[in-house]
């Protein structure tokens, strides 16, 4: 397995562990990924030396830029509706060790009001689990904020989003799509609540 992969992987897995209030045991013999456990105690069988120390892992620090459409070629293969994308859309990249993992496109929205959506969120899976997509979404949101371009909102049935409680993202309405357009149970509205923001852009996000 790539080494980084690994890292995150082992990141994302006690994250899982420790929210769901469980004991997990990891045997391991790459030393790279311990801090990235967080365990609450390591026995080397090297040595068979025992250590309860605390641990924690490194910043995992992801640059968000703007990018191009094409890029969404990378990403669309993971989403699980369409593959096609709006064709004016503002599109960001979230880059680890310039590595794109995240992806989010936002557009203007249709109708008779001015506003604007987010129309696609995507992670690479082997990334997921770390608050890439929440990165993200905090990202465009302060963003558009800022800009004015406002109300953003989104419209998801992704049950990992409606469960997120995103910071500044709100449900404000639940339906049920047509089963012979979607049939993925819940569709949510969220809209961006968060106060306009004044500061500089900051572009990197640390999870």
């Amino acid at each position: 397995m790539d080494r980084e992969v690994a890292k995150i992987s082992s990141f994302a897995i006690q994250k899982a562990v420790r929210r769901a209030n469980k004991q997990f045991i990891a045997v391991t013999c790459h030393y790279d990924v311990v801090d990235y456990l967080e365990p609450d105690w390591v026995l080397c069988t090297d040595d068979m030396s025992f250590s309860k120390k605390k641990r924690r892992h490194p910043p995992i620090q992801l640059d968000i830029r703007s990018c191009s459409p094409r890029l969404w070629d990378h990403f669309k293969q993971y989403h699980y509706l369409s593959h096609e994308l709006p064709r004016t859309v503002d599109c960001y990249a979230a880059v680890y060790k310039n590595r794109p993992v995240g992806f989010i496109a936002a557009t203007h929205g249709i109708g008779r009001t001015r506003f604007f959506r987010v129309t696609r969120v995507v992670t690479i899976p082997d990334y997921q689990g770390i608050g890439v997509a929440r990165s993200l979404m905090s990202f465009i949101g302060e963003k558009y904020s800022r800009e004015g371009k406002l109300p953003l909102t989104m419209v998801t049935s992704n049950p990992q989003f409606i469960h997120a409680k995103i910071p500044n993202w709100i449900i404000t309405s639940i339906g049920r799509q047509s089963a012979h357009v979607w049939d993925y149970g819940r569709i949510v509205r969220c809209p961006w609540c968060g106060a306009e923001i004044t500061v500089e852009k900051a572009s990197h996000q640390t999870v």
